[in-house]
């Protein structure tokens, strides 16, 4: 694809909103959905078409990129009356960032076949600024054939195409994966300096060590910076949201019987974190439980 063909954003969330900016500063046509229209409004100035209803955004277009928040709008938007299912055209591409269960991707991937149309689960790595400058990494599931037809328009908003395989699915196990490795991190990094705190370690020192430590991966890094600093108020992914991508894991970890006793441990902490008035803030504040249960302010 040398072209771009006519695309619809679908959620306009923080994520959704920067890959809708991403396609527009590249060039690409585009029409945008959101079912708070308030948050479509801006577009307009920036050469969107703003769709009323969801099948009026979908049916003009080759490639559909969804960003939506849990499975359950995800399967609302594809099944749903005037949904994906009814208003996108034969073999046209839904292309979906949302970070949702394996196992709806590749029944989401079923339904658009049945439909004629095609499907890739494009699950993305990097939070919302990454978004607007077009600098996330997208996991891929499925075809390849179909991720070359959407490579132009995964592009615009991706530093790094990851063609995870098939079924589709596998790319969402790879996402829960890796928030895994970072909700581990996190929790990790307030464990260490809870106990040196603990220990009468000057905290700089103890910083100094875990930057060492650390692999420089910018994630990892943002989230040591966050509990070193005990800086959350900026909530770039949000506790509920953190939550969700646990219990997604964990399931995922039952489905394919491969225990993961740490999940456990990150998803309680999460939990307690919600339960003592921590839900507004970043979700690595979960890392407070660790402070709170040593007896620190």
């Amino acid at each position: 694809m040398d072209k771009w063909p006519p695309v619809a954003v679908v959620g306009l969330g923080r994520i959704g909103t920067g890959i809708a900016r991403s396609l527009l500063r590249g060039g690409s046509q585009v029409c945008v959905y959101n079912r708070t229209v308030s948050k479509a409004a801006p577009f307009l100035a920036a050469g969107a078409t703003i769709a009323r209803t969801l099948g009026e955004a979908t049916r003009g277009a080759e490639i559909v990129v969804t960003s939506l928040l849990d499975d359950g709008s995800l399967r609302a938007v594809v099944q749903g009356e005037d949904g994906l299912l009814e208003s996108m055209a034969a073999d046209a591409i839904h292309v979906s960032t949302t970070t949702c269960s394996p196992g709806l991707s590749d029944e989401i991937s079923l339904l658009h076949a049945s439909a004629g149309q095609q499907f890739l689960a494009a699950p993305v790595l990097g939070r919302p600024h990454l978004a607007h400058s077009g600098e996330l990494v997208s996991l891929v599931g499925g075809p390849l054939d179909v991720l070359d037809r959407a490579r132009l328009v995964i592009e615009a908003y991706s530093v790094r195409i990851v063609h995870v395989g098939a079924p589709p699915g596998t790319a969402n196990s790879l996402k829960l994966a890796y928030n895994f490795y970072l909700a581990s991190m996190a929790e990790l990094f307030g464990e260490f300096l809870t106990f040196t705190e603990k220990s009468g370690v000057d905290h700089e020192i103890a910083m100094h060590m875990l930057r060492g430590l650390q692999d420089h991966h910018p994630g990892v890094a943002g989230y040591l910076e966050r509990i070193g600093e005990r800086s959350f108020d900026d909530a770039g992914f949000e506790m509920a949201t953190g939550l969700k991508d646990l219990q997604l894991l964990l399931a995922a970890a039952v489905a394919v019987r491969s225990p993961l006793p740490y999940g456990d441990i990150v998803r309680d902490r999460t939990v307690s974190a919600l339960a003592t008035g921590l839900g507004e803030k970043d979700w690595s504040a979960f890392t407070e439980i660790s402070r709170l249960n040593s007896g620190l302010p």
